[in-house]
């Protein structure tokens, strides 16, 4: 229980409690944003394998271009251009998750706030009819 003391117009200090009703929906909005942080690594360790080593990354695509007896630097070609079918969803999609998570915790902030803002009118409202 949160008990603090804030003072009204005469200087008489006012005791409140507040509790939070919202910590699991703060917990779900770190959990969330983590998620979203993961995305963002990945995407952008997928965007740097497939930029420096896409041979190594896509090695199934080499091996599928041998069956097909096709030139190896036209898988290179394929295997970077599936840098924006891949890595850039994925980094992106990561910074959207990232986005509602730091959005879910802002209204669950605001909502604690307000609460508290209630709980202190309150106390002084009680204070003041003594």
């Amino acid at each position: 229980m949160n008990k603090d003391s804030t003072s009204v117009g005469d200087y008489r200090e006012v005791l409140y409690s507040y509790n939070s009703t919202y910590e699991t929906l703060r917990f779900t909005a770190i959990f969330l944003s983590f998620i979203g942080w993961l995305g963002i690594l990945a995407g952008t360790i997928i965007g740097v394998v497939m930029v420096y080593q896409p041979e190594a990354f896509m090695g199934w695509l080499r091996y599928f271009f041998n069956i097909l007896n096709l030139p190896f630097n036209l898988a290179l070609f394929f295997t970077r251009s599936l840098l924006i079918f891949i890595a850039l969803p994925v980094f992106l999609g990561g910074l959207i998750i990232v986005a509602f998570g730091q959005l879910i915790r802002a209204i669950a902030d605001q909502a604690d706030n307000s609460g508290e803002m209630l709980a202190i009118n309150k106390a002084q409202i009680n204070a003041n009819k003594f």
